[in-house]
């Protein structure tokens, strides 16, 4: 493989590397919205429940959905640490592919 198909190689890659960090970073913003949103909605399920004190129908059904909404952002926080743990390795990546590109610069 001569230097210039190394080079495209590595410049594929580089891009691509760079578009699936834009995505990493593009998801986590989205995470970090529905985590805010989450939590008010936790908030308001909270005060339902204290104003429905007597209405055991009513205690039954928010518990359910405090539940149900403390579940989905549990499932939330693991998804977001898993998407900051492939950002790190993409940016790993992406370092090693502009370590090779100055290396190979270095020698044509």
């Amino acid at each position: 493989m001569n230097v210039k198909n190394v080079f495209d190689t590595l410049g594929n890659k580089l891009c691509e590397n760079l578009q699936e960090n834009s995505q990493i970073n593009q998801t986590l913003k989205e995470l970090s919205a529905l985590k805010f949103q989450k939590q008010i909605a936790l908030k308001k399920k909270k005060k339902e429940l204290e104003q429905s004190y007597n209405d055991i129908d009513a205690i039954t059904q928010i518990s359910q959905e405090v539940i149900s909404l403390k579940r989905i952002m549990e499932n939330n926080e693991i998804i977001e640490k898993e998407e900051h743990m492939s950002s790190k390795r993409k940016l790993e990546e992406k370092k090693q592919f502009q370590l090779k590109i100055v290396q190979l610069s270095g020698t044509s």
